[in-house]
């Protein structure tokens, strides 16, 4: 039976998945006459320190499945999906082949896909949730049904901060890490893309001071990191230390040693997650520099621009903060709050812009 879905609000859906600075490797191929979408990865996009053995993609990969089969139930479709996950590294073999079948029953969460456009990073400072937000996220979190555990402090630790702000110094003393996100920084990017998941300066939290250094960093790394290392680095741990002390922090931890296919598990629960929360109008930033490499460590895939070992400390902390047991691990943090005032009305602009840019695009 020939369908008549709407394949442009598919692509559109599954384009705003969050990915390592918004590098957006996924690109997607519709074969009208097979009716079926092909969804392929671009490794060379996607290299990045912070994305060893294409992990970071496969959790990307995850929440893209969960957006089209959003924008499929809203349109009245489920979805079959064939994995490919061995083609991570191809750009030329289908990642996913996804075919949609018709379904008469109302079976999307209109909530959720509304808030698909507006869902963003919050790079900037936070209020701190009140006890009914707190009460509010914990209701998200039992209502999501993964094999994950998902786990939520209203609070940041002093302790926990101070151990969180160290690992900011593997960004600012190390070039290759640095080259590798400001190759994604979003300058050189549609306004939409900083927005949403990119570097954008009026999410930073950046005073007037800052631009002259951000812009050295860019532009001369090893200036920037010699300015960095002869004082600055006390103004930047310090701002960090301010956002990290009005958040609350969400963990998601597992005791299973993860392959692709939990990586790609895990980034379903992290968008529906991300999704319940944006619905609330809350604030969210993946910590994933404070927490993916944990995982590479255990996994033996830290790259070697970090310190050996270097996050046992602050994954044993962790552990204690989320009260996760001895053989669980944190994979992934991050931090909530109220975003200030002003923010929600640039997003709705927002939500339009990036849908006019992909329709004309």
């Amino acid at each position: 039976m020939h369908i008549t879905i709407n394949i442009e609000e598919i692509i559109k859906s599954a384009s705003t998945v969050p990915t390592g600075d918004n590098c957006q490797p996924f690109f997607y191929q519709y074969n009208a006459e097979k009716e079926i979408l092909l969804v392929f990865h671009n490794p060379s996009v996607a290299a990045h320190v912070l994305n060893p053995h294409s992990s970071s993609s496969f959790i990307s990969s995850g929440m893209l499945l969960f957006l089209i089969e959003l924008a499929a139930k809203k349109q009245g479709y489920t979805i079959q999906v064939t994995q490919r996950l061995e083609n991570i590294t191809q750009m030329t073999a289908p990642l996913f082949e996804i075919i949609f079948h018709a379904n008469n029953e109302n079976i999307y969460s209109k909530n959720l896909f509304e808030v698909i456009f507006l869902r963003r990073t919050h790079r900037s400072h936070y209020r701190p949730l009140s006890e009914d937000q707190s009460f509010q996220v914990n209701q998200i979190i039992h209502k999501i049904k993964s094999s994950f555990n998902i786990t939520f402090v209203p609070k940041t630790s002093e302790n926990l901060i101070n151990l969180m702000t160290q690992t900011e110094d593997y960004f600012w003393k190390n070039l290759k890490i640095q080259n590798d996100v400001f190759k994604w920084v979003r300058l050189k990017h549609a306004t939409y893309l900083k927005k949403k998941d990119g570097l954008y300066w009026r999410e930073l939290g950046t005073g007037l001071l800052d631009f002259p250094f951000i812009f050295i960093t860019i532009y001369s790394p090893k200036m920037g990191q010699a300015l960095y290392n002869i004082g600055l680095s006390y103004f930047i741990k310090l701002r960090f230390k301010k956002m990290l002390s009005t958040s609350g922090l969400l963990c998601f931890s597992s005791k299973k040693s993860l392959g692709p296919e939990e990586l790609v598990s895990l980034g379903r629960t992290v968008i529906e997650t991300w999704l319940w929360m944006t619905t609330l109008k809350m604030a969210i930033q993946p910590l994933s520099m404070q927490s993916l490499p944990i995982f590479y460590q255990d996994k033996g895939w830290l790259p070697e621009v970090f310190p050996l070992n270097s996050y046992d400390q602050l994954r044993d902390n962790y552990r204690s903060v989320f009260n996760l047991s001895a053989d669980e691990n944190p994979v992934w943090i991050f931090r909530v709050g109220n975003a200030y005032d002003g923010l929600r009305s640039e997003e709705i602009g927002l939500r339009k812009e990036l849908n006019e840019t992909l329709t004309k695009n």
